[in-house]
């Protein structure tokens, strides 16, 4: 089981509320989301009145595909997650929605949480910056206790994280440097030639990238600019940050 927090959080209720639960989604038809707790009229009517610029929280309880997930578990799951985020606060001082989602071959429950203390209408952010870690400890609890996948089982580590590809590059687009770069690294580890993360440094920059940033569980490379280039292309943020078991 792996928690996860969204960027989202401006804009009117209706949008997020019609994602969570399908509304006009035809590729959810065969298996819709299906409600499990709070109603998303109110906790849209609640987003919409909100004057402040942030207004919900949302975000996704996910299982790998295979883990067992029973009403019984969804049911104790909400009300751990619920004495957690909103500790010391009574049921009428906040409002949530939880959504089961199953359409994409493995279980989902979705979290819509605005932004406000009902009591009060001051600002309320269940999960702030650093809200994992709050909430690692939590599901990695849950996770022992239920025999669920975890995200940090070594057989389950990947060598290299895609991560965003939006930004491109004159030389290919931020995923293709990370996949260029793990292959070479890749061979290097199999020829005998790297051992430990500083050789993987020092080859990254034998490939001309700069390495500005070493991160405890990342490394940023940075692509050398060309005097060629045009100005928009000079301005451009040329870093890419790798993660990954590598």
């Amino acid at each position: 089981m792996l928690m996860k927090v969204f960027r989202h959080g401006v804009g009117r209720g209706s949008k997020v509320i019609g994602y969570v639960t399908g509304q006009h989604d035809t590729r959810r038809k065969i298996t819709p989301p299906e409600v499990l707790r709070g109603d998303p009229d109110s906790v849209c009517d609640l987003i919409d009145t909100t004057a402040r610029k942030w207004k919900y929280t949302s975000g996704v309880i996910s299982w790998a595909p295979g883990d067992e997930v029973t009403p019984e578990d969804e049911k104790e799951l909400m009300d751990s997650f619920e004495s957690l985020a909103f500790a010391g606060m009574e049921p009428d001082q906040y409002s949530i929605l939880w959504v089961r989602h199953s359409h994409a071959g493995h279980h989902e429950m979705h979290f819509v949480i605005p932004r406000t203390e009902l009591r009060t209408d001051k600002a309320f952010n269940p999960c702030p910056p650093g809200w994992d870690k709050q909430y690692n400890p939590w599901y990695e609890l849950q996770n022992r206790r239920r025999n669920w996948a975890r995200p940090d089982e070594l057989k389950r580590a990947r060598l290299v994280r895609p991560g965003s590809s939006i930004q491109s590059y004159k030389s290919g687009n931020a995923s293709e440097i990370r996949r260029t770069v793990t292959e070479a690294i890749v061979q290097g580890v199999e020829a005998g030639l790297i051992h430990n993360r500083q050789d993987i440094i020092n080859t990254l920059e034998e490939f001309g990238f700069a390495v500005p940033r070493k991160g405890k569980e990342y490394i940023t490379i940075e692509i050398p600019k060309d005097d060629n280039d045009t100005v928009s292309q000079k301005r451009k943020n040329n870093r890419i940050r790798l993660k990954g078991v590598l």
